[in-house]
């Protein structure tokens, strides 16, 4: 028996009570055991020793996807396995009923592992964690609130040979907990950060967080990595914004990618290097896991993913705009997850060409001018001059030691007629739309009164405005996404002139006598 956990356990729920969960993100905090006195895994029964590898058959296979970078980068072995709460690992009962579920997982040489649940059920007041025996590397706590309804679940990495899991359940809800591990990824290969600025291969590549491209930090926090395949394959995608504004999180990526259940990807937000040189391998600590899979197409290489939740406000994360005109740009711009690396800049300083790569239509980019791409940049959005999406890498040969293939990004607009009515809810028609970051409109905690109604919503030019509250009209300000003071002016009443203002969303704040009403406007064409 072990004693003085319950004391612990309370300190640890304490601390984590003020934060939120859900999908991957997690709550922090230390597992249980570390407080006790017994926290190894020691009992061999409760160690699963993964088969050894056949590293050069693997990366023989590999090569035959690398050449055109026509597929999402396999980094991973997929080990299919059934490992639940009843058949592996061991329970370790505590004084007051309470008690803890332990596994430790061996790869020899693995560079990193990670897991897939088939069956992932938390019950309130347990807590899961993953971390490595040396404790240097801890994930969770996972709670509740990372339940989701079809019950699959995926885990960021931990990087080593080892990982233990540790679920703690309380007595009051014991044997309510569901863990049923269906795959382990074995790493093979690593992101490498630091090695890559060096080796000839992938020198080249330039840092989005470079001074000189800070241009790009906003849309840089909309290109995702996605990862797919049971946790073996790595991607790159782009969070799209829409004609309301609405912040449904909404991922487009390539067609080819679409590996594995996409309810067990993985999708990581803001793995960027702090530093411009050398690089720093960023943290993976904004991640969700899960989506669904909304519209794929080969014809026009498409898929359109949901997550299963919005990325947090203070993740800054932007909703990338885009641009289905098919209009030629000045210059395009890719950013994307080379070989599952930091973020990347790939910058073309021309108009790039109409082309085409298996009888799909593409823009066609020659060459680059700064940076360039490789594997693992599959469904990675070029932008055009604006910084709104015209497509995705699709495929290509360009490379850091041969930058003279030209490198191929299918069309947005070819897509439209898959994309209109997640993209464009309400048929508003808008050609194109600007990136923004949702939650501006709700910084504030500001009183919305039922007896003000704002219409018509989308507006063309004009908004009518009802006050049926005690409150009178003071002043109306007008704000960008980006919080840029439009209009300021003294308003008593009456209809609200938009016309000057061109279409896309804007934040109108009105100030009554006693109030501040922020409300969301879309101008449309």
């Amino acid at each position: 028996m072990l004693s003085n956990h319950k004391t612990y356990f309370l300190t640890i729920l304490a601390c984590l009570g003020f934060l939120f969960a859900t999908g991957q993100v997690q709550r922090g905090g230390v597992p249980v055991s570390w407080n006790l006195e017994e926290t190894l895994v020691d009992d061999s029964h409760s160690f699963i020793v993964l088969p050894e590898l056949d590293l050069s058959a693997l990366l023989e296979e590999d090569l035959q996807n690398e050449n055109n970078k026509t597929a999402a980068q396999r980094f991973a072995y997929p080990h299919s396995v059934e490992l639940n709460l009843d058949n592996s690992g061991r329970w370790i009962n505590l004084e007051n009923g309470d008690r803890i579920w332990q596994l430790a997982i061996y790869g020899e040489n693995a560079l990193s592992l990670g897991l897939t649940f088939s069956d992932f059920f938390l019950p309130k007041g347990s807590v899961l964690y993953m971390y490595t025996p040396d404790r240097d590397q801890v994930i969770g706590a996972f709670t509740s609130s990372n339940n989701k309804e079809n019950g699959v679940f995926s885990a960021i990495p931990l990087h080593g040979e080892e990982m233990i899991l540790e679920y703690y359940e309380p007595f009051a809800r014991r044997n309510d907990g569901r863990l049923e591990i269906r795959t382990i990824a074995q790493a093979y290969r690593d992101m490498e950060t630091m090695a890559r600025d060096s080796s000839p291969a992938t020198a080249c590549h330039v840092n989005v967080r470079c001074e000189d491209q800070s241009d790009w930090f906003e849309a840089s926090s909309s290109t995702v990595m996605l990862t797919v395949g049971d946790g073996t394959q790595w991607a790159s995608g782009i969070l799209l914004n829409n004609t309301s504004y609405s912040g449904r999180p909404l991922i487009l990526t390539s067609y080819k990618a679409l590996r594995g259940d996409p309810s067990a990807w993985v999708c990581t937000f803001n793995h960027t290097s702090a530093s411009c040189s050398p690089s720093v391998a960023g943290k993976l600590n904004m991640s969700i896991s899960g989506a669904r899979l909304l519209e794929s197409d080969l014809a026009t290489d498409l898929a359109l993913i949901e997550l299963s939740l919005k990325p947090l406000v203070e993740w800054r994360v932007q909703y990338a705009g885009w641009d289905r005109s098919g209009q030629i740009p000045k210059h395009v711009t890719s950013l994307h997850h080379p070989g599952g690396d930091v973020q990347k800049i790939a910058h073309y300083g021309m108009s790039p060409f109409h082309g085409s790569w298996a009888g799909n239509l593409t823009w066609q980019v020659p060459s680059w001018d700064i940076g360039t791409t490789e594997t693992g940049t599959l469904g990675a959005p070029l932008f055009d001059e604006h910084k709104r999406v015209i497509g995705w890498f699709t495929a290509g040969g360009n490379n850091c030691e041969d930058a003279g293939s030209p490198d191929h990004f299918a069309k947005f607009n070819n897509a439209w007629n898959k994309l209109k009515k997640y993209l464009d809810p309400f048929n508003q028609g808008m050609t194109s739309v600007d990136g923004f970051y949702p939650g501006y409109d709700q910084v504030d905690q500001e009183i919305i009164k039922k007896e003000l109604g704002l219409f018509p919503n989308p507006t063309q030019d004009r908004l009518n405005v009802i006050n049926e509250s005690e409150e009178g009209f003071l002043a109306l300000t007008i704000y960008d996404l980006h919080g840029k003071v439009l209009r300021n002016e003294n308003y008593s009443g009456g209809p609200i002139f938009l016309g000057n203002l061109t279409p896309g969303a804007y934040i109108l704040q009105l100030q009554l006598t006693e109030s501040i009403i922020r409300r969301k406007v879309i101008v449309r064409p």
